[in-house]
């Protein structure tokens, strides 16, 4: 009999212990969310994206990725629409997400206990929180329910902590005030629904680091970002290496294609479409006696040649 509730209790104990309210996914939680990823990971689970990678797919266009994603079966991840702090520059970047919504006394009650538990601060707003955990390369990526008015989730104080903690900027499904301060912030940007003078109200933060819509597109923490100002591509970590060598590679193509073009040596025909093995020949000819940098390691172009037949 001891024996049976001694198990009683301990299967209570699991269930209970699992069924606690947690406000930020574990790590264990987002290997669970993201187990395609078989690189590093940040200490807090999310699949960490080289630095190298994160600056080459600044020069993937949109379209590209978008594209490539479309063809890997991930249709909606593409989202547009958005006034952007100075639209001439791109960022990139590991996504840490959050989660808001209208505030209400008993889950904010239940959400203020839960943060408090988790060891978060207790001084200011809720608004903090997501900002406090970013690291190096991360861009905050918020859904505050389209809010503008009483919705600006940072002004330029939390923009600046922002800007020191992950060196890169925000996309908020929201609003931010302070827009004139925030701007001179040299580095940060903002994609944004909208500006607003006045400060966050009635609005609650209820999950960090969890699944959120923003648009049309399903976010994961972990994910990275391409955003520009033809709009922001969200593209699974496990995708980003591979995207970025088709991109690069497409370019290298393209750029032999021009120049045997100009010089007369092919007919259109002959080099749009499938290549012979005579151009693939002085293909292969021409990239290692290519004119400038590669835009890629030469063992991962080397690799992609042989898996491509070349």
């Amino acid at each position: 009999m001891r024996r049976i509730i001694l198990i009683t209790a301990l299967v209570l104990g699991g269930l209970f212990a699992n069924a606690q309210q947690r406000l930020g996914s574990s790590p264990e939680q987002i290997k669970d969310l993201t187990p395609e990823w078989k690189g590093e990971r940040s200490a807090d689970g999310r699949p960490r994206v080289s630095d190298q990678l994160l600056e080459r797919l600044k020069k993937v266009t949109v379209d590209e990725a978008w594209e490539k994603l479309k063809a890997k079966g991930y249709l909606s991840q593409y989202e547009s629409d958005w006034k952007i702090l100075h639209p001439d520059s791109v960022m990139t970047g590991r996504v840490v997400t959050a989660q808001y919504m209208p505030a209400r006394p008993d889950l904010n009650a239940v959400v203020t206990t839960t943060g408090k538990a988790e060891g978060r601060s207790q001084h200011g707003g809720q608004n903090l929180w997501p900002i406090d955990i970013l690291t190096n390369g991360d861009v905050y990526v918020a859904d505050a329910y389209g809010k503008i008015a009483d919705g600006t989730l940072m002004g330029s104080s939390l923009s600046s902590s922002v800007w020191g903690r992950a060196k890169r900027g925000v996309i908020f499904n929201g609003a931010i005030r302070d827009v004139a301060e925030v701007s001179e912030i040299k580095g940060f940007n903002a994609w944004v629904k909208g500006t607003d003078p006045s400060a966050i109200s009635q609005v609650q933060l209820t999950s960090i680091n969890q699944p959120i819509r923003i648009g049309r597109v399903t976010v994961l923490p972990g994910d990275v970002v391409l955003a520009n100002q033809y709009g922001t591509v969200f593209i699974p970590a496990h995708l980003v290496a591979d995207l970025v060598l088709d991109s690069e590679f497409q370019g290298v193509h393209d750029q032999f294609e021009r120049t045997r073009l100009l010089e007369g040596k092919y007919l259109s025909g002959q080099i749009h479409g499938a290549w012979s093995d005579e151009i693939k020949k002085d293909f292969l000819n021409w990239l290692n006696h290519y004119p400038g940098k590669l835009p890629m390691p030469k063992k991962e172009l080397d690799e992609y040649l042989k898996a491509h037949g070349y």
